[in-house]
């Protein structure tokens, strides 16, 4: 956990320096072709092509909107907001994950909302509140 974390940090930092002069969707671009080709080996070691058949096609379709929607809009939105108010800015909104998790579980799957969810997402929110105003 402590080296995701190092890594996203780091990923902040040299993103904002190194990235300034290019274009967020081409830092994002060459990111996830990077992800890809060092993910071949792996694949390979998995050997997918046994059981690739299988898989039904809501799990593809619930796969490729993991991939875009999650992944790739979730980080080109990230360089745009390093790339205009810097890393330490942006990563405060990282902390919304939970209170997003929270509506789209009570929408989507049904979940309840119990009072325990409803003041976390409010504590969550004033926490990112307090931080955006002290920078």
């Amino acid at each position: 956990m402590l080296a995701a974390v190092v890594c996203w940090a780091t990923y902040g930092v040299v993103s904002k320096s190194k990235g300034k002069d290019i274009n967020p969707v081409a830092l994002t671009y060459y990111s996830f072709l990077f992800c890809c080709i060092f993910s071949i080996p792996l694949l390979i070691l998995e050997k997918p092509w046994t059981f690739i058949f299988k898989i039904p096609t809501s799990a593809w379709i619930a796969t490729l909107y993991m991939s875009v929607f999650a992944s790739v809009i979730g980080y080109l939105v990230q360089q745009m907001a390093i790339k205009e108010i810097g890393p330490s800015r942006a990563s405060i909104f990282i902390n919304l994950v939970p209170v997003f998790s929270i509506v789209l579980a009570v929408c989507i799957l049904g979940e309840e909302l119990v009072p325990v969810k409803i003041l976390t997402a409010i504590l969550i929110i004033t926490g990112v509140y307090i931080c955006q105003k002290a920078s």
